[in-house]
């Protein structure tokens, strides 16, 4: 578990993207999901165009 923590806190220290832009990634990747789960499940005005 040591390893691991060491392991995560070595990755974000390399990471460029300030909290702001992570959060903001994370924020679309979960509408993207969100989106799809209510596409799939034919939700009423979740039909996608194209």
């Amino acid at each position: 578990m040591e390893q691991l923590l060491k392991q995560i806190q070595k990755l974000s220290q390399q990471e460029q993207k300030t909290l702001e832009q992570m959060v903001l990634k994370l924020s679309e990747e979960v509408g993207e999901t969100a989106q799809a789960i209510l596409s799939y499940n034919k939700a009423s005005g979740s039909v996608q165009a194209g």
